[in-house]
């Protein structure tokens, strides 16, 4: 037989169903906020992906005066100095896949880091005319050369590397898929905003920038004109 000193420590039902209704509600004030933090860390990580890219790309620009035209110049680079193949499987330790990334979900074969070749320039990617018009790092049709280095005339404004994929259809899309892709034309580039609703971009004097759709995509010239290599607008091209 129990003595009273022992059944005064137990608990009853009613004292335990308050300790878990309490755990319960520590648990949804804490699951909010757990998952904010872990999409800031895959923000950062991202981030830091870009930068090491954009030490390859320095490197590129250092032994060649252009700029690469296309994301495989920078493989031999990023594994000398960065321990990063850009042949290695697809993982969310290597550089080239952000973390946000999934397998499967898009135009993944990179983990949709793109190489900025053609701006917001009027190209046609079937077509090698001479009134193609890349505006991005690239030239020729379709971005096939890279530029000369000293032809971008702000690196410090000029995107050359973001979270987004090539894009060309030949029917409508849904209304909601021009909210990422804001050109005139039936080809370009979609935007990827995986990181609670901003996307990161590797400008090309080295440095990283997170920005929402207004500030990465948004009407005013002094967004457009990062795209460009001339540095200007060039609003003829954009919805």
């Amino acid at each position: 037989m129990k003595s009273n000193s022992e059944s005064a420590k137990a608990f009853t039902l009613v004292e335990l169903l308050v300790v878990i209704a309490i755990l319960g509600i520590l648990l949804a004030l804490l699951l909010p906020v757990l998952s904010r933090a872990k999409a800031r860390a895959r923000l950062t990580q991202c981030q830091n992906n870009l930068k090491q890219i954009g030490q390859a790309m320095r490197m590129y620009l250092d032994a060649n005066g252009t700029w690469p035209n296309h994301p495989f110049r920078l493989g031999e680079l990023s594994q000398k100095y960065n321990q990063a193949s850009i042949h290695e499987p697809p993982t969310h330790s290597s550089i080239w896949y952000c973390p946000s990334w999934k397998d499967g979900v898009g135009r993944d074969a990179l983990g949709n880091y793109l190489l900025n070749l053609n701006g917001s320039g009027d190209v046609n990617f079937f077509a090698a005319r001479s009134a193609d018009k890349p505006l991005g790092i690239g030239s020729g049709p379709g971005g096939s050369r890279g530029r000369r280095e000293q032809e971008i005339v702000n690196p410090a404004d000029m995107i050359v590397m973001g979270e987004m994929c090539e894009t060309k259809f030949f029917i409508l899309p849904p209304p909601r898929f021009w909210a990422n892709f804001p050109f005139n034309r039936s080809y370009g580039y979609r935007f990827l905003f995986r990181h609670n609703e901003r996307a990161n971009s590797l400008f090309g004097d080295g440095h990283v920038e997170s920005a929402n759709r207004e500030g990465l995509i948004g009407k005013a010239d002094s967004i457009r004109r990062r795209w460009n290599y001339d540095n200007q607008p060039h609003d003829e091209n954009w919805r």
